[in-house]
């Protein structure tokens, strides 16, 4: 516990310390509700890993339905290509993001050659660019915790619905959904958090955008040599995520008791 514990402790006294003096401030805190541009960034971070999210599940869930449910010729290889970004380095997916969708990747110049666009458009560094590759990279977490809980669902709970009367629709609505809410719960979890703290990516792809506060951060302690903002600013993310993630628990445990 001490390994985990030590690093987030120090940084909590660290952003209650004066800079200069290192007697105990709250000017590091006041900095940020007086800076309605840090406010901004803290913002877009928690919208754009709400995004994340949102993308993941609606891409996630039919494919962890299909691997659960489906039996199909080379589900075990297509199970693998999915996994395949959690095998490699965030920096290495970048680059493979760049090589095949930045403006001269291979996508985007191979367009214009055939005469199917006459200029780039998809722009890989910006905040969509941002979002598009959070989702390839965070998508396989969102799968996993999807298809634990959609096989754990019984299928005669869905055969009884369907001799009731149910369609497919209604018996996925009302038996499958619910049931396999527990899984997408988790997922969104954990696909909210990782996006939310993220930081090479939006580094390498929008880092002159500063829309993430991992960025800015960066730049606080790196740069500027402002330890106690960065804290501060580290603090706050910390803060928004953990009671994001209690409030949905909470909301889980109400509606699923």
């Amino acid at each position: 516990m001490a390994i985990f514990l030590w690093p987030i402790s120090w940084g909590v006294v660290t952003s209650f310390a004066d800079p200069k003096s290192g007697a105990p401030t709250l000017e590091n805190y006041a900095e940020f509700f007086l800076t309605p541009r840090l406010q901004v960034i803290l913002l877009k971070t928690v919208l754009t890993a709400f995004v994340v999210t949102a993308a993941c599940l609606l891409v996630g869930y039919p494919l962890a339905y299909i691997f659960a449910r489906k039996a199909f010729a080379g589900k075990n290889i297509a199970l693998a290509i999915i996994m395949f970004p959690l095998m490699e380095s965030v920096v290495v997916r970048v680059y493979e993001l760049i090589l095949f969708l930045s403006p001269h990747g291979i996508l985007q110049t191979s367009l214009m050659n055939i005469g199917w666009i006459d200029k780039p458009f998809f722009n890989l560094y910006s905040a969509e660019g941002v979002i598009l590759g959070l989702t390839y990279t965070y998508l396989p977490f969102a799968v996993l915790s999807m298809i634990g809980s959609i096989q754990g669902i019984n299928p005669a709970f869905e055969e009884s619905a369907r001799c009731l009367g149910a369609n497919r629709l209604q018996t996925f609505l009302r038996v499958t959904l619910p049931l396999s809410m527990p899984g997408i719960i988790a997922g969104s979890l954990l696909v909210f958090a990782i996006s939310a703290s993220s930081f090479a990516l939006p580094m390498m792809l929008a880092a002159q955008q500063r829309f993430m506060l991992t960025v800015e951060i960066y730049l606080q302690i790196f740069y500027l040599s402002n330890w106690g903002i960065g804290f501060a600013l580290a603090n706050f993310l910390m803060i928004v995520v953990i009671a994001i993630t209690i409030l949905c628990q909470y909301l889980m445990r109400r509606t699923y008791a």
